[in-house]
């Protein structure tokens, strides 16, 4: 696509995903290659295939929202072509050590596919707590609201609490070996892969190159 997007295609056990504002969306197979799985969604039809003429893979995103918005529902949408890439060193793995206790969850996460956003969760006496920042320009962090209560999940280990206005668990996926953010939509669960961080970053300790990259599948948000 164009140089400064990065859209993943990843395979878990067998299922095929790609990045949507920082979370891994299903896909399925499809004649063309691989189509949006998640339903019922406004980007239901956008595609990731392979053009053997052109011998090139590309991308079709349908976005009824935006296309709504713009009046243009009746213009199809084009395929705009995509260059495989190795995943870059910058993009940060989201492997992490199994949890054994709720403490084991303290600590500073960077959305891996969505790197602008992050949460750092600590103790305050007997409460868990975290406080969620935006980088508003590289490596300049700023905290957004007040500190977030948050709440134990019933069953396993986690939380709640980290996107009031959704249902969003902080939890450690067994399989995948990483913390992540399910945020439960009217469409599903899409999961957010979350990296733990062993200390936040500095300007002067990256270059934030992430800075100038869009990440995922543009979409009407």
């Amino acid at each position: 696509m164009d140089g400064d997007t990065l859209i993943g295609v990843l395979k878990h056990g067998g299922a095929y995903y790609s990045v949507c504002r920082g979370s891994e969306i299903p896909f399925k197979r499809c004649p063309e290659g691989l189509t949006w799985a998640l339903e019922p969604s406004s980007m239901t039809g956008t595609t990731i295939g392979f053009d053997e003429e052109a011998d090139t893979y590309y991308i079709k995103v349908v976005d009824a929202q935006v296309m709504g918005m713009r009046g243009d529902g009746h213009v199809p949408p084009v395929n705009r072509p995509l260059t495989p890439i190795d995943a870059p060193d910058w993009l940060r793995d989201p492997a992490a050590p199994v949890p054994r206790t709720l403490d084991d969850f303290l600590g500073t996460y960077e959305a891996v596919y969505f790197p602008y956003v992050r949460w750092s969760v600590y103790k305050d006496d007997d409460r868990y707590v975290a406080e969620y920042e935006e980088m508003r320009e590289p490596g300049e962090w700023t905290r957004e609201g007040e500190p977030l209560d948050l709440a134990p999940l019933a069953g396993r280990l986690g939380f709640s609490g980290l996107v009031p206005e959704r249902k969003a668990h902080l939890t450690y996926n067994q399989a995948l070996k990483r913390f992540e953010l399910a945020i439960k939509t009217k469409s599903g669960v899409p999961r957010m892969p979350l990296a733990k961080l062993e200390s936040p970053a500095s300007p002067e300790d990256e270059e934030y190159t992430h800075a100038k990259v869009r990440i995922g599948i543009p979409c009407w948000h």
